[in-house]
Parts: C-alpha cells; sequence; structure tokens
C-alpha cells in the first residue's frame, strides 16, 4: 500500500505538464467529481509526453453537435464527438465536443456502462490532438486498443482511491 503512495508522488513529481481542463455541460449530464476526470486527463497528457494541454469539453445534445458538424466540417450527419485540434509539437489546445445522447445510444449497443462510454469519447479526442487516426480499420483497432489503455488508467487510479 505504502509503495503505491510513493509511485503515485513521484508519478506527479515527474510529470510537469502544465494542463488546463474546462467542461461545459449544455445537457441534463454533469461529470460529478471533475478533479478526479482532470487528474485522469493529467495522467493521458504526461503519458503521450504533453508539456501543456488546454482543453475544453462541451457536453450537447445531438441537434447542437449535428450543427457543429454542418457548419465547420460539411458534413450532415450526427456524430459522438468532434474535435478541434490546435497541436504544436508537445502543446496541444483542443475544444472537443460530445453527444451525450450518442453516448448513450454506444453504450446500449455495446454494452457497456455510460460512464465509460464517456471516458472512451474524452479519450477519443484527446488521441485524435496526439496524432491518432481513425479513418481506416486498421487505424480504427489502434485507436480503440489506445481508448482502452486510457480508460483503464482512470479505473486503477479509481480503485487506488478505494483501497486507501
Amino acid at each position: 500500500m505504502f509503495q503505491r503512495y510513493i509511485i503515485a508522488y513521484v508519478f506527479e513529481y515527474i510529470c510537469a505538464v502544465h494542463l488546463e481542463v474546462d467542461f461545459i455541460f449544455n445537457t441534463k449530464y454533469k461529470i460529478n467529481d471533475c478533479g478526479l476526470y482532470k487528474a485522469w486527463i493529467k495522467k493521458c497528457a504526461c503519458h503521450y509526453g504533453l508539456s501543456s494541454c488546454r482543453l475544453v469539453y462541451s457536453f450537447m445534445n445531438d441537434n447542437s453537435l449535428l450543427e457543429l458538424n454542418q457548419k465547420h466540417l460539411s458534413h450532415d450527419a450526427y456524430t459522438d464527438i468532434i474535435t478541434f485540434c490546435s497541436s504544436e509539437g508537445k502543446n496541444v489546445i483542443a475544444d472537443i465536443a460530445i453527444s451525450t445522447e450518442r453516448a448513450g445510444e454506444n453504450a446500449h449497443k455495446y454494452n457497456v456502462l455510460f460512464e465509460n462510454e464517456i471516458l472512451r469519447l474524452m479519450a477519443h479526442g484527446l488521441l485524435h490532438c496526439v496524432g491518432f487516426k481513425d479513418k481506416n480499420k486498421v487505424d480504427k483497432r489502434r485507436m480503440t486498443a489506445e481508448e482502452n489503455k486510457l480508460i483503464k488508467m482512470f479505473h486503477v487510479e479509481q480503485k487506488a482511491r478505494l483501497d486507501v
């Protein structure tokens, strides 16, 4: 148990990413513990060697995301996530829009918890910012594998908190 604290402390000391994360909720959905999610995002950013990361996660309904898709990407289709990312080397600035309605449908379709689908989408947006693509089957498999790693990081941290 004590060893786990030392490892966590050393990780925090070594990881010097400058992180700013904001959450905007335009739906009934709200994250219960924003601090927990920010700590996870920081670990994700450190995992990819980022030196600064400014993320805004906006949770919205299908129609709002459709409007963004039409206006900015000229796509006339519903989607679960849109990432607007400006990366320069190890510095990332991104606006990540997530449809909570699509997240709910995906969770039902793939038989996963809604919260895990939200985590997947949050990870997905960040992964686009660090160079992951999902335009073909091979890239999608890589992206999914990486999403799974990041989701696991979140749950390992949760378990560590519960073991205290």
